[in-house]
């Protein structure tokens, strides 16, 4: 791939592309004073008229820029080529709008020029005395001139932290408010070349020095890049500057101002001003045309817990700023922030089909779509803007009223109203516990994104994926997933949008659940799923019958410094169809990278064509890791009570105030999902391998049916 201006390749003389996406897309960069220029040879003086002159004046002609004085002592010294430089008043904005590749590999083709200056040249072995004299009264020097680009992308600083960073002489990142192309983000400038690989020396011939009647040599400075994300602010920092073939060594550019003998072995370093200067050049966004758009089927996005308690009832909340971390193939993460969107200017509900047809007329194909691409799908449905705390989604956790089916987790008695000396006139008796199949897991809900719409990029081997928006949300309850799991029709369960689930997708589903096939006792911080947050009692005191039978959440919980676990959860997706672009035919989209693959967690290959396709059987295996909950505790709120009035003064505990029971429960946090999960210590275990008994009766809104449940 791409590596150095040696490594291009689909030109004249150049080695032909291996793939699709070795030929780079070539960008001319046409400054407003045209070439970028140097003349030469220049002349040496023997005093400091003006300190930092040289630089100041091949800045102000070549981009109209003036550095402040400080900067300029900087880039009129020995400049440490492995550093950076911030650049505050040397960075040129280019003019030009944003800019469409299809390639993440581009080359920025930039004129160059050098001018002879007239100047007659005496020579690099000229020789000054200590005084104000010089023989020759004023020396030139200077046969040829160098040029030398990095190139940098402005990223956030939670992203791409497997691309190296620039850091400034002093070994400090440096600073930039463009990150991902939007203006007003704060992150850090990073390389996207091996630093200074591109260069170029333009001369009158070797050797040769420039005529004294003038005259000017012309050339392309050629500067690779492997854009790493599809919205790109870029800058690319020259250092350029006059040298010779008998260049002394410590600097390869000669001097421009002097005292002392400066081409004497004892002269130090510092003590003069070389000629050699460094701007930069920074680009409106460039945005890389995706590979391809794919459509699935659902995506889990939360789970909503049922708290215990027959009465326990609340309200879980989602700001802008919550979401999910998600990552496919070899662990690259798929982007759900709003980055994309806002770098692409694009708008929340404007249909993602809108946006496909736009890169669809660029690649001069139909903008028509099968009937099984949704064409409901919005942008920005589901996604995350880590700036906002504005509420956007709600949901219910618990019931309003009392649910007779959550029993508690030990004996009670029945009525409710029964003491130790009313039991017998009363009528009172003894009702078991709860067992497995009553613990308040099972209403649990997992909250689905229906038909979910993405981006894919192939960065030189590196698949990247950008989550665009969906249609809708739905949830299905841990119950009607356990019964579509066992289910033998492949019409399992049916979507609030018409889709069906199948009997392995629910089964796929149900297994997010960590209660599932343990029981509400399991503890989610031993396997790095929860993290503890609280816990407490609630319900009727058998010992203190004027206590209260409730606690708001808040008297058993808090959430406020933000922490993170090692959990992780998968689920395999369907992947319906997808759109793929003339720039991109022939990629495979594969499980394992192959000679052309990307590596994107398909359960089997899918080679990329222009236009649609529809790819029945086809699942993408996605993993979760932690919820941005994990690193702000502001992008959930939670609100409610635990609250039980069964009566638990039974029998054994008017006997014993020691074997008397009060409900108590555990809280975390998922991590993973972001929402709170609720452990009851004393809940019973699942019934013994093998053994599978779902409730009988009607079970979610369709009920049981013959071999069909469902809306």
């Amino acid at each position: 791939m791409l590596n150095g201006v040696c490594d291009i390749c689909g030109g004249p003389s150049q080695p032909a592309c291996d793939s699709p996406y070795e030929k780079p897309d070539v960008l001319n960069v046409n400054l407003p004073n045209g070439p970028i220029n140097l003349k030469g040879p220049i002349p040496i003086y023997p005093g400091e008229p003006a300190k930092g002159g040289w630089a100041s004046s091949v800045i102000q002609s070549n981009v109209g820029l003036a550095p402040a004085a400080d900067e300029l002592v900087r880039l009129a010294q020995p400049l440490d080529l492995y550093g950076g430089e911030l650049l505050a008043d040397a960075t040129f904005p280019y003019p030009n709008p944003p800019t469409k590749v299809k390639n993440p590999s581009v080359v920025f083709s930039v004129p160059i020029s050098f001018t002879a200056s007239g100047a007659q040249f005496t020579g690099p072995n000229y020789s000054c005395s200590t005084g104000s004299t010089c023989v020759p009264p004023i020396a030139a020097d200077g046969t040829s001139a160098l040029y030398l680009a990095r190139v940098e992308d402005c990223l956030s600083s939670i992203h791409h932290l497997s691309i190296p960073q620039v850091k400034d002489f002093a070994g400090n990142p440096i600073p930039c408010n463009s990150a991902d192309g939007i203006a007003g983000t704060s992150g850090y400038w990073y390389d996207i070349a091996p630093p200074w690989s591109a260069t170029a020396t333009l001369d009158f011939g070797a050797g040769k020095v420039p005529p004294q009647d003038g005259g000017m040599v012309s050339g392309i400075l050629n500067v690779p890049a492997q854009l790493p994300v599809p919205g790109n602010s870029v800058r690319i920092e020259f250092e350029l500057g006059i040298t010779n073939a008998n260049i002394v060594p410590g600097s390869p550019f000669i001097n421009s101002l002097a005292w002392g003998d400066v081409f004497s072995a004892g002269a130090p370093l510092g003590c003069c001003e070389y000629a050699l200067t460094r701007f930069a050049v920074q680009f409106n966004p460039i945005n890389v045309l995706p590979a391809a758009f794919l459509q699935m089927k659902l995506l889990p996005y939360t789970i909503l817990y049922r708290p215990p308690g027959d009465q326990s009832s609340g309200t879980f909340k989602a700001t802008e700023s919550f979401a999910t971390s998600m990552s496919i193939g070899s662990s690259t993460t798929v982007d759900t922030s709003k980055s994309f969107e806002k770098s692409s200017e694009l708008q929340d509900d404007q249909k993602v089909t809108a946006f496909i047809a736009t890169i669809q007329q660029i690649d001069g194909q139909s903008t028509t779509t099968s009937t099984t691409w949704d064409s409901n799908a919005v942008i920005g449905k589901g996604l995350t803007d880590t700036a906002s705390r504005t509420i956007v989604r709600a949901w219910t956790v618990g019931s309003n009223s009392a649910d007779a089916s959550i029993v508690p987790a030990r004996e009670y008695v029945v009525p409710n109203t029964c003491t130790k000396e009313n039991y017998a006139t009363n009528n009172c008796s003894v009702k078991p516990a709860e067992s497995y199949q009553q613990e308040p897991f099972w209403a649990d809900r997992i909250v689905l994104l229906l038909n979910p719409q993405a981006a894919l990029w192939d960065f030189n081997g590196t698949p990247g994926m950008q989550l665009l928006g969906a249609v809708e949300f739905d949830e299905v309850s841990i119950r009607d997933l356990d019964v579509c799991a066992n289910n033998l029709n492949p019409q399992a369960w049916r979507l609030s949008n018409g889709q069906w689930l199948s009997p392995s997708e629910c089964q796929d589903l149900v297994a997010l659940d960590p209660f599932y096939g343990i029981g509400q006792s399991l503890d989610p911080s031993l396997s790095g799923r929860g993290l503890p947050v609280g816990g407490g009692p609630y319900g009727r005191d058998p010992v203190n019958p004027n206590s209260s039978a409730s606690a708001t959440f808040q008297d058993i919980f808090s959430y406020q410094t933000a922490q993170s676990t090692n959990g992780t959860a998968t689920f395999s997706t369907s992947v319906t169809d997808v759109i793929g672009f003339s720039w991109s035919e022939s990629v495979a989209l594969a499980y394992q990278q192959g000679q052309y693959g990307v590596n994107v967690g398909f359960n089997k290959n899918v080679t990329l064509k222009q236009g649609e396709k529809v790819t029945t059987g086809t699942s993408m295996k996605i993993s979760y890791t932690a919820s941005t909950i994990s690193t702000d505790t502001r992008t959930t709120e939670i609100d409610g009570m635990f609250a039980d009035d069964h009566d638990f003064d039974t029998p054994a505990c008017q006997g014993d105030s020691g074997k008397c029971y009060r409900p108590s429960v555990r809280v975390f946090i998922d991590e993973i999902f972001g929402s709170y999960m609720f452990q009851d210590r004393d809940a019973p275990g699942p019934l013994p391998s093998g053994m599978h008994f779902p409730p009988p009766g009607g079970i979610g809104p369709g009920g049981i049916g013959p071999g069909v449940i469902g809306r």
